[in-house]
């Protein structure tokens, strides 16, 4: 990302007819306060940039389908330490292969870091089966990978490539929850939906007193909080399950995040550990 787009030009440089050319100290506070900004915001030193563009000409390729030099710069980017201060966000119109870019970087990531672990949600479920298929035909076994499904998404409606990775409740034929969350704390990838990873977060138990509760006499005092339902116990069971063995990702990946409302994005960015991508 150019700096140009803090500040206009003429502030960073000095230069022209223009209120930099006029206020050479303006300017120079220009600069300094866009250098800051640029910081903070995550945005590539000149260093970075030359050690991204280093690493996307001999970049080896994990997947089967070719990048452009953009995608390969995309790559180069995250496994250089973008998203770090900010989420790094590849957008585009439909069609530009910002799935297979994604899909490519959590590759390399995982070349790159083998003892990693990596989350890849998207907000639909179908989404959500396109990486963990696009991950399954690189070459990811179902050793290292699991797809977490709520267990009220109807298996019929699941891609038929991604049942492999998928854990299920035989007697119920269904997804399972809980099963999934113990083969996930074992595997070094997770694919699910974001709605779906917002089961994996703990979930806070009410105090107050319930509606349903008799009326009390005036100036009595309200009877004991009632306890967290069994539900919500047995959720924070299984989230424990996961965060125990390690549960927090190195890296975060969402696709299609832009077809999803904002809550629904940050839900699986919880579970990043602090500093991640």
């Amino acid at each position: 990302v150019s700096r140009r787009l803090l500040l206009p030009p003429d502030l960073l440089t000095g230069g022209g007819g223009g209120f930099g050319g006029q206020q050479p100290a303006a300017a120079a506070a220009a600069a300094a306060i866009s250098a800051e900004l640029a910081t903070s915001s995550g945005l590539a030193s000149p260093q970075k940039q030359q050690e991204i563009m280093s690493l996307a000409a001999g970049l080896s390729l994990c997947g089967s389908v070719p990048l452009n030099h953009a995608q390969r710069l995309a790559v180069s980017s995250v496994l250089c330490g973008g998203g770090v201060a900010a989420p790094y966000v590849l957008f585009g119109p439909p069609g530009t292969g910002k799935t297979v870019t994604l899909v490519e970087a959590v590759l390399q990531y995982r070349r790159l870091h083998p003892r990693s672990r990596i989350l890849c949600c998207a907000p639909a479920n179908y989404s959500a089966d396109l990486l963990c298929s696009a991950l399954a035909a690189a070459g990811v076994g179902v050793d290292e990978m699991c797809k977490l499904n709520d267990p009220r998404r109807p298996v019929t409606q699941a891609k038929q490539d991604t049942l492999p990775y998928c854990v299920f409740n035989e007697g119920l034929q269904t997804f399972s929850l809980d099963k999934g969350l113990r083969e996930a704390a074992r595997r070094s990838i997770v694919v699910c939906s974001t709605t779906t990873a917002g089961l994996l977060l703990p979930q806070p138990s009410s105090t107050r007193p319930s509606a349903a509760l008799p009326i009390r006499k005036p100036g009595a005092p309200y009877p004991p909080a009632t306890a967290a339902s069994s539900s919500n116990w047995w959720q924070q069971q299984m989230a424990a399950v996961l965060r125990s063995a390690g549960g927090l990702f190195d890296l975060v990946v969402v696709d299609e995040s832009g077809q999803g409302l904002a809550p629904e994005v940050l839900l699986p960015l919880r579970l990043a550990k602090p500093q991640v991508r």
